[in-house]
C-alpha cells in the first residue's frame, strides 16, 4: 500500500479508497446501496462526504433501475 502523503504522478490515478458492489438494478436496492456507501465513508473517516456521495449513489442506482 502506498503512503498517501506521497505526491501523485501525472499518470497515477488519484484513487485512495474504493469499493465495488454488484447489485440487480431495482428501486428497492437504493436504500441498501446508500447505507453501504455511508458505511465505507465512515470507515475511511470521511463523514463530510456522506451526504453528497449518497445523493449521487441514489441517482445512479435509481437511473440504473429505470426501465
Amino acid at each position: 500500500m502506498r503512503n498517501t502523503s506521497q505526491a501523485l504522478s501525472a499518470t497515477e490515478p488519484a484513487v485512495l479508497h474504493a469499493f465495488k458492489v454488484d447489485f440487480v438494478p431495482a428501486y428497492s436496492r437504493v436504500r441498501h446501496i446508500r447505507r453501504i456507501t455511508a458505511a465505507h465513508l465512515r470507515l475511511w473517516d470521511l463523514p463530510s462526504m456522506i451526504e453528497p456521495a449518497t445523493l449521487v449513489v441514489s441517482e445512479l442506482v435509481t437511473n440504473a433501475s429505470a426501465p
